[in-house]
């Protein structure tokens, strides 16, 4: 909290989301759902097990969001870790051929993949990011937490870097998850303070990311066992591609 308020010290932006969301589990802080008259009012999904046990019709259960049935609605830091992933790029006259493959997400979650970049590296060097590939930009996992996406980027996200010489140059891929399963377009999830914007951690954050320029400071935790296949599984070791 005391981060969002310096932020906005410096953007001017008044805080929106409310702050009763702060400082939650990620499925603590809910979602929006058809009987939301706003982003802030949210509703806690159901568990998948809730809705198959309410022998009622569907409409009367209208409003509440549940989950899917195999998603893991309270993931632990070892099930964050477990994570990890694939990009391929070929890129042939400025155009990009990019390959993404995750292992070992959270189960049935939303992902989306974006490219992180700075323009004018050096000095007075600022951000910028893209939904990669162009909007629509989202993995869905499978039941063991894998996914696939092939996409198309405008120009090559490993060009040249130089500070000083290069107009842009792009940093890392991000595999971005949103807790609240719901994806916005060509932002990540509204976390750049903006009106109606929710900081980093409260509805989502980067679950993975694939540094292409730049000293990584911290090593992969996992190693990726080749192809664009998951060879180990959080249920046991298994061979299975999309």
């Amino acid at each position: 909290r005391a981060f969002t308020e310096a932020m906005n010290q410096v953007s001017q932006i008044q805080v929106t989301p409310n702050r009763l969301l702060y400082n939650k589990p990620y499925y603590d802080v809910g979602t929006v759902t058809q009987s939301s008259l706003n982003i802030d009012e949210r509703s806690i999904p159901k568990e998948f097990n809730q809705i198959t046990d309410i022998s009622v019709h569907p409409s009367i259960a209208s409003g509440n969001a549940y989950l899917p049935q195999s998603v893991t609605s309270r993931p632990t830091l070892d099930d964050w870790e477990q994570g990890s992933g694939l990009i391929e790029i070929d890129c042939m006259n400025g155009i990009a051929s990019v390959t993404v493959s995750v292992c070992n997400l959270l189960p049935e979650a939303v992902y989306t993949v974006w490219e992180v970049g700075v323009a004018n590296p050096g000095l007075d060097e600022v951000n910028y990011w893209f939904p990669a590939g162009g909007i629509g930009n989202v993995i869905r996992t499978d039941i063991n937490g894998y996914g696939y996406m092939e996409l198309n980027m405008p120009w090559c996200p490993v060009r040249e870097c130089i500070p000083g010489e290069s107009i842009d140059c792009q940093i890392y891929f991000s595999v971005f998850h949103h807790s609240d399963y719901i994806v916005w377009g060509g932002d990540f999830g509204g976390v750049f303070w903006k009106p109606y914007s929710y900081p980093a951690g409260i509805i989502g954050s980067n679950h993975l990311w694939f540094p292409l320029h730049g000293q990584p400071l911290q090593q992969p935790l996992n190693r990726w066992n080749g192809g664009h296949q998951c060879k180990r599984s959080n249920k046991g070791y298994k061979n299975y591609q999309q």
